[in-house]
């Protein structure tokens, strides 16, 4: 009888109807029922996702917590698959999407990471003019060998969770595949979207998100071990604290986050691994921005508001 290969992990923090569909999307796969699993995760009753896991082969786990990393963690460990791969509440998967994953890993010993494309959709399933795509970017395109996860270090992160299983498969010295397949459905929310504040208001949200990735990076960099992991942690943590100086600048907070001329110089040493090619002279472009006084980077951040 065949074993289960794959555990597919789907987290929710509140009712809602794209829960369902995701649900629906993992179920409704070309790959046989028998090779998978779907663990979905939960911190509140719902009534309609029990009904579900009766009729199908769905795990359902109570999670009393809304951070993600105990689910993921209490997910791990009842999974039974060898590839895990991730499915956010808000997307979906496409048809082939686990039959591609199972035999990419099947015929592939040594692969523990497989990311793929993902087409962006909005609330209503349309197609969305978007086409960023980095090695780390969207959970829900990230599959990875389950041998590879130290649970942990997973206890320690609070935030860039797809950044997370990207470092950890470098330091496993496995076999990383990008895979230009589309296989997967990312949906990009207008209503919760940063640029929709305005303001002040947008800068404090940008402050308390790049806050939160700073910590998790900064608690990533402390265990990782592999040289291109340190490299794209530090590069990170670097472009980080140059925004979070210039926001607050921008707020006159009064607080500032310690760079000397060593990290910029290894800043800007680093070409960046994001898919716009742009990046990389956006690096220059910020760096003469960050010399800049206050009153002409707040004319910038006024003007990027309105465009």
């Amino acid at each position: 009888m065949p074993s289960i290969f794959i555990t597919v992990i789907i987290p929710s923090y509140r009712p809602n109807d794209f829960v369902y569909r995701a649900i629906k999307s993992a179920l409704n796969q070309t790959l046989s029922a028998e090779f998978y699993e779907v663990i979905v995760v939960l911190n509140y009753t719902d009534e309609k996702i029990s009904s579900m896991a009766k009729e199908n082969k769905i795990k359902v786990l109570y999670v009393d917590q809304i951070s993600l990393s105990p689910k993921y963690i209490e997910a791990i460990k009842i999974s039974m698959g060898n590839v895990i791969c991730f499915l956010d509440y808000d997307d979906l998967f496409y048809p082939e999407k686990l039959e591609y994953i199972y035999n990419e890993f099947k015929n592939n010993k040594n692969l523990v990471y497989l990311h793929n494309r993902c087409t962006f959709i909005d609330d209503n399933d349309k197609p969305v003019n978007e086409g960023y795509n980095s090695p780390d970017f969207n959970l829900s395109s990230i599959s990875i060998k389950k041998d590879i996860i130290n649970i942990d270090y997973l206890s320690r992160v609070t935030a860039l969770y797809d950044t997370f299983f990207y470092y950890i498969s470098l330091d496993s010295a496995g076999e990383i595949k990008l895979t230009r397949k589309f296989l997967t459905y990312y949906r990009f929310h207008e209503s919760t979207s940063n640029t929709l504040s305005e303001g002040i208001e947008r800068w404090k949200n940008k402050m308390a998100i790049y806050m939160k990735y700073l910590n998790s990076l900064e608690s990533m960099y402390s265990f990782l071990k592999s040289k291109k992991s340190r490299v794209l942690a530090r590069d990170y943590i670097i472009s980080l604290k140059i925004e979070l100086n210039m926001l607050h600048d921008l707020l006159n907070s009064g607080k500032r986050y310690e760079l000397n001329y060593d990290d910029i110089l290894f800043w800007l040493a680093v070409p960046s691994y994001k898919a716009n090619k742009l990046h990389y002279p956006f690096k220059f472009i910020k760096i003469i921005q960050y010399g800049m006084p206050v009153k002409y980077n707040k004319r910038i951040e006024n003007y990027l508001l309105k465009i």
